[in-house]
């Protein structure tokens, strides 16, 4: 089933979506993958190359270490994203958020909720 809806989107995003949204954006293939799909291939390889490390020095012996391998790798990607892949606006933005809806986070992040 998955297959199955993937495939015919990847079709139609390659051949309507991408070409529309160039057409009206009025910028090129390069801007496109560049403003797109460049900031994240090079977060997700050198996630991938932390990963391995991590993999190869500290190999996984339960499922418990298998799970903080995972949570890990994760936060690393994370804040390596924020650092690298994020634009200025969008971390103005966040930050805006966290002021406005402080009380809303402090109450969400707090353990005694429970």
């Amino acid at each position: 089933v998955a297959l199955g809806t993937l495939i015919p989107n990847a079709i139609l995003t390659v051949s309507f979506n991408i070409p529309l949204g160039l057409k009206f954006s009025k910028i090129s293939l390069i801007e496109y993958f560049k403003q797109s799909v460049m900031h994240s291939i090079w977060i997700g390889a050198l996630t991938m190359i932390f990963a391995l490390a991590l993999r190869r020095y500290f190999y996984p012996k339960t499922a418990l270490l298998l799970l903080s391998e995972l949570v890990v790798t994760a936060m690393f990607f994370i804040v390596v994203y924020y650092l690298f892949g994020t634009y200025k606006w969008e971390k103005k933005q966040f930050y805006d958020f966290l002021k406005k809806n402080k009380k809303k986070v402090v109450d969400f992040v707090r353990l005694d909720n429970l």
